[in-house]
């Protein structure tokens, strides 16, 4: 599945079960290494949220710096899932385009 984001860009959903084996393990290292990075973000500002005294609080770190908001608003709900397209079909239509 496929989408266009504001600045007119198509973004494609790989289904990663279809990279070759080198593309899966670097990919899967890079996973793990997201989920330890997200566990200590999230101890992090469990932390913070007591130091601070309130859980509405938000934090950014664009450019390596560390900033945050008391102006929170409610998350919205998260679309649904959108169909994956596999390494093989998108190649194929890169073929079929050229």
């Amino acid at each position: 599945m496929s989408y266009t984001d504001k600045q007119g860009r198509e973004w494609n959903e790989l289904d990663e079960s279809t990279l070759p084996g080198d593309a899966a393990q670097a990919y899967a290292k890079y996973r793990e290494i997201n989920r330890q990075a997200a566990a200590a973000r999230e101890a992090f500002e469990k932390i913070m949220r007591a130091a601070m005294g309130t859980d509405a609080v938000q934090f950014g770190y664009k450019f390596g710096k560390l900033s945050f908001t008391t102006d929170v608003e409610p998350r919205k709900a998260k679309a649904p899932a959108k169909a994956k397209l596999s390494l093989a079909d998108w190649l194929e239509q890169q073929a079929r385009s050229s």
